[in-house]
């Protein structure tokens, strides 16, 4: 019998084990807390840096998330200052690190056990 480098019968139909994946040492500098990433923005901390090329790659995609955030605003009628809010800073950040695929909570889930997690401090 021939096995391949994988564990698996050459000629088996069985599929090989994918690695489960695990966070390296520079993954703490990628994928920062997003209060930690906020309060940098809000400190001015990293305005005096450079652009970087991925920086100024991403302007048009930047003002396309731009113009839909401004759209749920303007279609649920909410005030402009909620934009200065730290919260909904951190919102936008947890969203992106969260990356494609996010299903947003549900009316129930913001209804009753997020908000009861939030009011008993359980869960923040």
């Amino acid at each position: 019998m021939e096995y391949f480098s994988s564990g698996g019968l050459k000629g088996s139909t069985s599929m090989p084990r994918k690695k489960q994946k695990t966070k390296g040492p520079l993954d703490m500098f990628l994928n920062s807390n997003p209060t930690d990433v906020v309060k940098v923005r809000k400190e001015g901390r990293d305005q005096g840096r450079q652009k970087t090329l991925n920086e100024m790659c991403r302007k048009e995609p930047r003002n396309k998330v731009c113009r839909d955030i401004v759209r749920f605003f303007y279609y649920g009628g909410l005030s402009f200052h909620l934009l200065t809010l730290n919260s909904f800073h951190l919102m936008c950040e947890s969203i992106g690190q969260f990356g494609p695929g996010l299903k947003p909570p549900s009316m129930y889930e913001a209804r009753v056990p997020l908000l009861k997690r939030k009011i008993l401090r359980k869960q923040w």
